[in-house]
């Protein structure tokens, strides 16, 4: 946790009120050898957030998005297998031919 107590440092002000979360509002949703994805609940706003920490060349790159996932939604998500486009090319043709039905 020493390493992950580092990358916390970065992101531990919320975007929105600016409010310093403690380390009880982060935590490691999914962990890679070179990256790294937090979930983060504002004390203050209770603004929902992920930040995406990579390891990179050039050094640390850091990127944040609010989100409406809890924590449990965001661990459940982050551990799933990526939608293939066929599987969006199917679900377009479906929604193609109900649209096209009424």
């Amino acid at each position: 946790m020493h390493e992950n107590r580092k990358k916390l440092d970065l992101v531990l002000s919320c975007a929105v009120c600016t409010t310093v979360m403690e380390e009880k509002n982060v935590n490691v949703v999914a962990e890679q050898e070179m990256k790294t994805v937090f979930h983060a609940l504002c004390p203050k706003c209770l603004t929902a957030s992920l930040f995406f920490l990579s390891h990179t060349e050039k050094g640390l790159v850091s990127v944040g998005t609010a989100t409406d996932l809890n924590r449990e939604e965001a661990s459940k998500i982050f551990g799933q297998k990526a939608i293939s486009a066929d599987e969006v090319i199917e679900v377009y043709r479906s929604m193609t031919e109900m649209k096209s039905e009424k």
